[in-house]
């Protein structure tokens, strides 16, 4: 294997899924765990919605989870870690697989007991 993302690919290619127990190293997976955690603890999660930031219709039933949106504006290591990862699969991606791929997002997410979201079509 070339580079460290091929694994991902290649699963997905051969499976129609793309696994690798690897992608996130242990250090990285505590760090956002951790962080998961203390924002729950923090009460900074937020209700999950659906639709655009015109379109957000609170009394929607598709999902009860509580989220936390990523961004490099935070300043935490972890996050900002996993975001340049997440950069360079994407570039990875559009360099070998000519994805085009030109944004993304990323979002903690909590589903306590009974919370749920209904299986849909965007």
């Amino acid at each position: 294997m070339d580079n460290q993302f091929d694994v991902l690919i290649n699963s997905y290619l051969n499976n129609n899924v793309g696994i690798d127990i690897d992608f996130l190293n242990e250090a990285l997976l505590d760090g956002l765990h951790k962080n998961i955690m203390q924002l729950q603890r923090d009460e900074m999660m937020t209700a999950g919605s659906i639709g655009n930031e015109g379109e957000k219709n609170p009394e929607q039933k598709m999902r009860s989870d509580k989220i936390y949106w990523m961004d490099k504006s935070h300043e935490n290591s972890y996050e900002q870690e996993f975001l340049q990862l997440a950069e360079d699969f994407i570039a990875h991606l559009n360099m070998t697989c000519y994805t085009g791929i030109n944004a993304y997002e990323f979002h903690y997410a909590v589903y306590e007991e009974g919370s749920y979201y209904k299986r849909h079509k965007d």
